[in-house]
């Protein structure tokens, strides 16, 4: 069994209890050279690759409420919505989107959740050196 393919099965065997545990799966699967790290390019793929996972209709880049709603939690976990840029940390979903729709045309698009996946990633990486480590990882929303 391929290394994507055990990460993605420990993260549907997990209860959610077990956070820790889920998040040291997904930085396995986000750590696709093994090196212990998270690259920006790394998490830049993974991020894309959530977006698709998400995008109800592939192929037109964008994410409607009702997709995102239908997987809230991949949505809230890989978007950046704390800080000076997006706002307050205790946002709803509704307030997140609405934040990330930098446009206001009522769907984020690929570019705006690639940006607010890029701006998570400089979140986490508190000692700016351009890649996270587990604990850095495991310190996110």
């Amino acid at each position: 069994m391929s290394k994507p393919a055990r990460a993605a099965l420990l993260l549907l065997l997990l209860p959610s209890a077990a956070l820790a545990s889920r998040t040291s799966a997904e930085f396995a699967l986000i750590d696709t050279n093994d090196d212990g790290r998270v690259s920006s390019s790394e998490h830049e793929v993974y991020a894309r690759q959530i977006f698709d996972e998400i995008d109800g209709e592939p192929g037109d880049d964008k994410l409607t409420v009702a997709e995102i709603m239908a997987d809230e939690s991949k949505f809230t976990r890989h978007v950046f919505t704390t800080g000076n840029m997006l706002g307050p940390a205790v946002l709803d979903t509704a307030e997140k989107i609405r934040r990330l729709d930098v446009n206001q045309d009522g769907v984020v698009s690929q570019t705006e959740h690639a940006n607010g996946a890029a701006a998570l990633f400089q979140h986490l990486d508190l000692n700016n050196n351009g890649e996270l480590s587990p604990g850095e990882f495991d310190a996110g929303p």
